[in-house]
């Protein structure tokens, strides 16, 4: 089967069982994992307290494009990004499941590991569940400042490209085992901008992350949007 009637198959399965784990139901074929003889939902885990997940970091390179023009003046250096991530349903062979930041800090985000579709689909699969924090965002800012030559980096081209460096070089602290990518299937989940960014990302860097869920993602861009 070619590789993208696999993941038109896969996130046709994966908002098929989110759909109706969501109403309760049980879905042939996925597992759900149990505490006792009962079904841990999203409304369990919400009455759970939530873990104090570490914040991890990872090396970055500031600048994912050394040839291209645009990001003159370039540099070689790095950035410290920061992630968080939760391996409560982690089985062996599992996927990754990234949840797209976009555009405030990794912790603010980190209620969505405990309930909503990516704690379902974790919990259906035995998958491992990331935040990855946007650059120039939270706790990953590449420069002290913000000059206009700075901030040329901030772009959605160089954050889709985090994305696909930080699924090829991440490293898990506690799962002892590589989860990289492509040879770990990696689905990204993001909504408005991070949706979008998650359907640049899959479009851009589709021979490294394996399918994505885009929810209301943005698909044009306007330079100037006074509705606003």
């Amino acid at each position: 089967m070619a590789r993208s009637v696999r993941q038109a198959t896969l996130l046709l399965l994966l908002c098929g069982f989110a759909s109706q784990t969501a109403q309760g139901a049980d879905v042939p074929g996925f597992r759900r994992r149990r505490h006792g003889d009962a079904a841990e939902t999203g409304a369990t885990l919400a009455a759970r307290q939530p873990p104090p997940y570490p914040d991890n970091v990872i090396d970055m390179p500031v600048d994912h494009y050394p040839l291209d023009d645009r990001y003159k003046p370039h540099t070689t250096a790095t950035f410290q990004q920061h992630y968080l991530f939760d391996a409560t349903y982690y089985q062996p062979g599992g996927p990754v499941f990234l949840y797209v930041g976009g555009e405030t800090s990794a912790r603010s985000r980190a209620s969505n590991l405990q309930t909503g579709i990516v704690q379902i689909l974790m919990n259906a699969t035995g998958g491992l569940g990331v935040i990855l924090e946007n650059r120039y965002y939270g706790n990953s800012y590449p420069f002290d400042d913000s000059t206009t030559d700075h901030l040329v980096y901030l772009t959605n081209e160089q954050t889709i490209a985090d994305a696909a460096y930080f699924a090829q070089h991440v490293v898990f602290p506690g799962i002892n085992e590589s989860l990289t990518a492509p040879g770990t299937p990696w689905i990204l989940y993001g909504g408005s901008l991070a949706g979008g960014q998650t359907a640049m990302a899959l479009k851009a860097h589709g021979d490294v992350l394996y399918a994505g869920i885009a929810s209301s993602g943005i698909i044009s861009v306007k330079l100037e949007y006074p509705e606003w």
